[in-house]
């Protein structure tokens, strides 16, 4: 795990088989490697930041409403949470209007990965399909649930944008 570590601290990608399906993760407080994959704005605009519990997650968003709480403990298959501000991260990893998606991964190995870095992770979709679909075949991943997307305001009032 030293080594993996390792690489995440020198802005190092990894694929993994994660909550939704297989992802490219990589250290979402390494600002180097948040410049370089902005650049790849195809790929990077389905971005989500990965964090492994709700303590690491009110460590990156000042303003958690009460809602989330709810949410987050009653959600029956993956669910990311588009919240309207964040802290000590690089800026480009949350949108243009200062609003990040975050989800509270379930997945154990996504949580012990995370807890090994003591930071949160950028994930995004694998593009290489025929990598996926490969790894599907040989039973190395698993088909995972589709995610729910849903927005805070910064009232807590809240949007729905994927279910």
């Amino acid at each position: 795990m030293e080594e993996l570590i390792d690489k995440f601290r020198k802005g190092e990608l990894m694929r993994v088989s994660g909550d939704t399906g297989v992802l490219i993760v990589g250290l979402a407080t390494h600002e180097q490697l948040i410049e370089r994959l902005s650049a790849e704005q195809h790929v990077f605009s389905k971005r989500v930041v990965l964090v492994d519990d709700l303590h690491m997650l009110e460590r990156f968003v000042p303003e958690f409403h009460e809602i989330c709480f709810d949410l987050i403990e009653t959600a029956s298959r993956p669910l990311t949470i588009v919240y309207p501000s964040f802290i000590s991260m690089p800026a480009k990893v949350g949108y243009e209007n200062g609003e990040i998606p975050i989800r509270v991964v379930q997945d154990p190995f996504l949580q012990k990965l995370i807890r090994s870095v003591r930071n949160p992770l950028i994930a995004l979709p694998d593009c290489q399909l025929a990598v996926a679909e490969e790894l599907l075949e040989e039973g190395k991943v698993k088909l995972k649930e589709k995610e729910q997307v849903i927005r805070i305001g910064k009232k807590g009032e809240v949007d729905v944008l994927k279910m």
